[in-house]
Parts: C-alpha cells; structure tokens; sequence
C-alpha cells in the first residue's frame, strides 16, 4: 500500500516552511551557512540542537527533521519538544542519537555532506 501525504490545502491556511544547517561536532553552529534562513541554531549538548524561527506563526502541525551523513553510521535525528511562545515564535529542538538504542546523543561530525534539515508544516500568523 502506498500512503501519500495530503495536499497543504487539507490544512487550511497552512505553509511549509523549510531549512538546513550544518552540525559542527561538538561545536558552536556556524548560523551564516544555515540553508534558506529566517532561524538560528544552538547547540545545546552532544547531539542536541535548539531551532529557533524568527518569523512568527500561529502554531505548528508538525516538524520533521532529516540528517544526511557523509558517511553510514548509527545514527539518526528526532524532534523531542517544540513550543510557540505568546509572540508566535516557534521553538524546536532536535536530537541526534544512535539508531540501535535511540538514547546515546551522537555529534555528526564537521563535514561539508553532513547536513541536519527540517520541514515545518505550520499556520502562519494573519490566516484564518
């Protein structure tokens, strides 16, 4: 059976919103290499990174994070809390761990093919 994702319409006034950064091991985040900009990200601990938006919404539907590694290792990326503030300013943070217990926090190395994306299903601030 093949499952397809419903059209954006199916949500009302909604948007996608997209972007992409580079992990820097266990480092700073360079946020002028982001992708697509309109957010910054930290780095809150091995593997775990704080997105913020800069533009406002109205609230999220969903987020869904990828992570391309230059190389085949264990690991994989989640989103584990987002929050909207009483501005509308969405908060996400991602979490790189190892695929075989899902618990241990990996850093993706410093690489120019590692890259951590996400896509932002959202209602954005104005429609109805």
């Amino acid at each position: 059976m093949v499952r397809q994702r419903r059209p954006m319409t199916a949500w009302g006034n909604s948007t996608r919103i997209a972007g992409s950064f580079y992990p820097n091991g266990a480092g700073a985040i360079n946020n002028a290499a982001n992708q697509r900009g309109g957010f910054t990200v930290t780095y809150s601990a091995t593997g775990v990174y704080t997105v913020v938006l800069d533009a406002p919404i109205k609230y999220c539907i969903g987020i869904f994070p990828a992570l391309q590694l230059a190389a085949d290792a264990d690991a994989k990326i989640r989103c584990v809390s987002r929050a909207v503030s009483a501005a509308g300013i969405l908060t996400f943070v991602l979490h790189c761990v190892k695929s075989s217990d899902g618990v241990t926090g990996v850093a993706p190395a410093a690489d120019a093919q590692t890259i951590i994306s996400f896509d932002i299903d959202a209602v954005i601030l104005g429609s109805k």
